[in-house]
């Protein structure tokens, strides 16, 4: 296989920023909460910051969902991923190189990464859009689809991307 060429990219819930005292901490814990209890000790500590009390009331099918998402990962992948977060480094820097079309997604109620991180990302990747969806906490792509897709297909469309 050739080299591919990146035409575009999104970003979703996500931070540049490094992570904070609190934040490496917060993730270290829950490392070592999958390594004491388990993977599916973290399905209410994670589900609370993926969807809005609102969707995990009304929609309870969503919500177990996401928790049996949790439930099936490995200790080895939880830990190994709260690592990787409590380590994050700053990546404004990198951001600023960035030559695609990019399109930030991002849940009005995110509480794990809220819409000032997006707006910080935006405001360091030439050309890139934001968009913030009313209604959708941390798992906004999943939480509300149909408005993620609108965003997405409208901005691969005003980008000419297929």
């Amino acid at each position: 296989m050739g080299r591919k060429k990146v035409v575009m990219l999104r970003a979703s819930e996500t931070s540049a920023n490094p992570a904070s005292i609190v934040e490496q901490n917060l993730w270290k814990g829950m490392a070592q909460k999958a390594s004491t209890y388990g993977p599916q000790s973290l399905a209410p500590e994670l589900l609370k910051d993926m969807l809005t009390g609102q969707t995990r009331v009304n929609r309870p099918a969503d919500a177990m969902f996401l928790t049996n998402i949790v439930k099936q990962a490995s200790v080895a992948a939880d830990v190994a991923g709260a690592n990787v977060l409590a380590t994050r480094p700053d990546s404004i820097p990198t951001l600023k190189t960035i030559t695609v079309p990019t399109l930030i997604i991002e849940g009005l109620e995110d509480t794990v990464y809220p819409p000032e991180f997006s707006l910080k990302m935006g405001q360091n990747i030439p050309g890139s859009k934001l968009v913030i969806i009313p209604g959708a906490a941390h798992a906004a792509i999943f939480e509300k689809a149909s408005a993620a897709n609108a965003a997405i297909l409208s901005w691969a469309r005003a980008n000419n991307l297929r």
